[in-house]
């Protein structure tokens, strides 16, 4: 039975911490506003290596193989070997980066202030810049092979393809900054500070199941 007992406070980063990720059953890694990636031991939650390299706060971080991840910052995309902590990959790009996800092992979407970018990380080059975004992007998941979708502080969802980089479904889902899980290839789940949670159809753009007076903690 689940208590809402904290079993373990740790003191890991002396800024915000901006996202966490279960990298296998052994260990998780967080980021943070300090600059830094630190990899802890899931059992004993102590800190087993620190990623020093970004310039400014790293934003988001994302698992890509059993031993690497990527990171985005202001200043750049890093790939990381995370067992040695060496920097494999460094992409620069001058844009501020909120967020991203992993698509394959080679290519990764970055959201930012105007664009959603795909990038190839094994040569350093953007593949795919999708700009019509109604505000920054907040999230980004993948729904298939050939489709993502992202939401914004606006808390609008946009449904994309990554072939062409079409919009194909737009749903104003949120009053506000929003965030999205994907539940199986054709819903999703997302939450926003209006204190809801909404069951999406991304084929339709329908609305399957909304629940009030809740709020995504990752949003504050």
């Amino acid at each position: 039975m689940l208590t809402g007992e904290c079993i373990k406070t740790i003191d890991a980063h002396t800024d915000l911490v901006t996202g966490i990720i279960i990298l296998n059953d052994n260990s998780f890694a967080t980021c943070s506003n300090d600059r830094t990636i630190k990899i802890f031991d899931l059992h004993t939650f102590e800190c087993i290596q620190t990623l020093i390299g970004h310039e400014n706060r790293v934003t988001a971080i994302d698992k890509i193989s059993n031993d690497k991840l990527v990171s985005c910052s202001f200043e750049s995309i890093r790939v990381w070997n995370f067992h040695t902590g060496r920097c494999l990959n460094l992409i620069r790009d001058k844009t501020m980066k909120q967020c991203l996800k992993v698509i394959s092992d080679e290519l990764v979407a970055c959201g930012s202030d105007e664009n959603i970018d795909l990038w190839n990380i094994e040569t350093e080059i953007c593949s795919m810049k999708i700009p019509e975004l109604s505000s920054p992007v907040t999230c980004i998941i993948q729904i298939s092979k050939e489709q993502i979708a992202s939401c914004d502080d606006l808390g609008y969802i946009q449904i994309w393809n990554l072939n062409n980089g079409d919009c194909l479904k737009k749903i104003l889902a949120h009053n506000g900054k929003c965030s999205l899980i994907k539940l199986s290839k054709i819903s999703i789940i997302s939450s926003g500070l209006d204190k809801k949670i909404k069951i999406l159809n991304t084929e339709t753009g329908s609305c399957l199941k909304t629940f009030d007076g809740y709020i995504n903690i990752d949003l504050i």
